[in-house]
């Protein structure tokens, strides 16, 4: 997989139920999909080990990325 269709799972999953839960535990929902983790470990699972993806995912600083762990 490559960022762009990462991004785009990603915004296909957005559901703001789960941001508004998020905000209640004081995690910072600027940049979040709402996404669950479930739901990010299949999209991980799908990308595989990917060092050059992980770090252009950390730069485009969204929530859900620090937990798809492709490094």
């Amino acid at each position: 997989m490559e960022l762009n269709d990462i991004i785009k799972e990603l915004e296909s999953l957005e559901n703001p139920s789960n941001i508004k839960g998020m905000e209640r535990f004081g995690i910072k929902t600027l940049k979040a999909y709402g996404v669950r983790m479930p739901e990010l470990r299949k999209i991980a699972k799908k990308c595989g080990q990917d060092h050059k993806l992980a770090l252009d995912l950390w730069d485009y600083g969204y929530h859900e990325q620090d937990y798809l762990q492709l490094w």
